[in-house]
């Protein structure tokens, strides 16, 4: 996947852009831009990509970006869900605003100490579930749709509310190793080739030497490389995306845990069992109770 290097541009009329699309029939890029960005998808669930890191999202969750953090959402495959959720023609619905879009110094003022903490911790990326605070992505929705002159109240509401879930279990970190990736191009562009590697490969032939040779390094230096810019080994972030990968099987497919493990590319079942429970907190057939998945 080639890695698009965004330039937003604004004019005399908007302070910031605030549109929706209709996800499907526009295949996201990994991309990367100055901007603070707030994204949702409705209508379909998929894998989210940030920074180094891959995790699962549902219809309508909220995801906050820092600037010049790689993001990119891709829909699941049709044979992989059975979502209730799913609509005829999902919609994604962004807004992206610079760090003076309501003015020099704004988010310096005192009283929005908690909101400048919000958008310093996006950084490593935000996520808030939509089933357990449905009202977010309600609050997106209105941003885009409604007349310039009443979106920048909007935005600032959302900020505080979002600001407010700073220290809630609702809020989800994406990438803690994103910081690293801010100041230099080449690494999204080598982060791109990781992630192409590791979508293709983690389900078979995944190895440190062929991960390796696709970003043109050394053995050595790749393993020193990976753990500098994203603070995780080859090792776990593969297993991430295994188990994001399992997750969603979990909730949408009618495939034994045991089949899972093995469709993911874990070599036994009761590793499987113990890294899915070290990530999620619970087992993976408690998990597919959880989330009402197929028995």
């Amino acid at each position: 996947m080639q890695i698009n290097f965004e330039r937003i541009s604004l004019n005399a009329d908007h302070s910031f852009r605030a549109y929706e699309y209709r996800f499907l029939a526009q295949d996201q890029s990994f991309h990367i831009h100055q901007e603070y960005e707030l994204a949702a998808v409705e209508g379909i669930g998929g894998v989210v990509y940030c920074g180094a890191d891959t995790t699962n999202f549902d219809s309508g969750d909220l995801f906050l970006f820092g600037g010049r953090l790689p993001h990119r959402f891709t829909a699941r495959r049709a044979d992989d869900h059975t979502s209730q959720n799913m609509i005829e023609e999902p919609m994604a619905r962004v807004v992206q605003f610079r760090h003076d879009a309501f003015g020099p110094g704004f988010f310096h003022l005192p009283e929005n100490a908690p909101i400048l903490e919000l958008l310093q911790s996006s950084t490593a990326g935000l996520g808030f579930r939509r089933t357990e605070i449905p009202e977010l992505e309600k609050e997106l929705r209105n941003i885009v749709t409604s007349p310039g002159y009443r979106r920048l109240s909007l935005l600032l509401s959302l900020l505080a509310d979002l600001a407010d879930l700073l220290s809630s279990r609702s809020i989800r970190i994406l990438s803690p190793g994103a910081p690293s990736l801010l100041s230099h191009d080449v690494d999204a562009v080598r982060l791109s080739r990781l992630q192409d590697y590791i979508e293709a490969e983690y389900a078979t032939e995944a190895s440190i030497d062929g991960a390796a040779e696709k970003l043109a390094l050394t053995r050595t230096s790749f393993c020193r490389y990976v753990k500098r810019i994203t603070g995780r080994t080859f090792t776990e972030l593969i297993n991430d995306y295994r188990l994001t990968i399992a997750a969603m099987h979990l909730r949408d497919s009618v495939f034994t845990i045991s089949g899972i493990s093995e469709e993911v590319g874990f070599g036994s079942l009761s590793h499987f069992n113990a890294r899915f429970k070290e990530r999620y907190g619970i087992t993976p057939s408690a998990f597919r109770r959880s989330t009402g998945g197929k028995d």
